[in-house]
């Protein structure tokens, strides 16, 4: 789940959908200068995908000990400067679901 918090609540972006629109932002991203890749349906498939393992766990969002809904980047990745947080548990039951 990708978590953006608003003014007065939190936009929830389920990974499918971040991915379908890189897959979008992907089919476009080709010029003269930066020919597509060949073969580029593979390429846009792989880039429209990335993301597919993410859904039951999106479909089942969490929340974190202070009651917010979990976010991808805090609570499975971590940040720069709070990499001890990871819920290692967490994050590797989806690595290995992803592979």
């Amino acid at each position: 789940m990708i978590r953006i918090e608003t003014e007065n609540d939190w936009l929830l972006l389920g990974h499918k959908a971040h991915a379908a629109l890189a897959g979008d932002f992907a089919r476009h991203w080709k010029n003269q200068d930066f020919l597509p890749p060949d073969p580029f349906c593979h390429i846009l498939d792989a880039v429209a995908r990335h993301d597919d393992s993410w859904e039951p766990r999106d479909a089942q969002p969490q929340l974190t000990p202070e009651g917010h809904p979990s976010a991808f980047s805090k609570e499975l990745v971590g940040s720069y400067d709070a990499f001890e947080d990871i819920d290692l548990a967490d994050y590797l039951a989806v690595r290995a679901a992803a592979t």
